[in-house]
Parts: C-alpha cells; sequence; structure tokens
C-alpha cells in the first residue's frame, strides 16, 4: 500500500534528497551547483515532483530512469 502523498496541511512533500536524486536521473545535467540550482528552480522541479507524487510516477520515474 502506498502512502498518500499530502501532509497534514493538504501540501506534498518534497525533500532534497528527492530533488537530487531526480536531478540525477537527467542525462547531461552539469554536476556544477550553480547550473544544478539554476535547473531546479526554473524548471519548476519541486512542482514537477509533487506532480508525479499526486499521479503516482514518482516511483516509477526513479526507478525506470535508473535502468
Amino acid at each position: 500500500m502506498r502512502p498518500f502523498p499530502v501532509d497534514l496541511f493538504n501540501e506534498v512533500p518534497v525533500t532534497w534528497s528527492e530533488v537530487n536524486e531526480w536531478c540525477d536521473r537527467i542525462q547531461r545535467l552539469s554536476a556544477t551547483p550553480w547550473r544544478r540550482d539554476w535547473y531546479i528552480r526554473n524548471w519548476n522541479v519541486i512542482g514537477k515532483i509533487q506532480q508525479a507524487k499526486l499521479t503516482g510516477t514518482f516511483e516509477p520515474h526513479l526507478k525506470r530512469s535508473s535502468s
């Protein structure tokens, strides 16, 4: 059974380890810290992770991308 993706305040929590894991799956994303930070902010990575959690595609996306 999968846990419900929202917390007590009806927000979808996202941890920095999840953000890093998401970014690690992107090919050719520079490991340079300022580029990674720019990507996270400007491509709405946190919003994408929240949406993926709500639709149930977050875990499958990470598993598919890692193989």
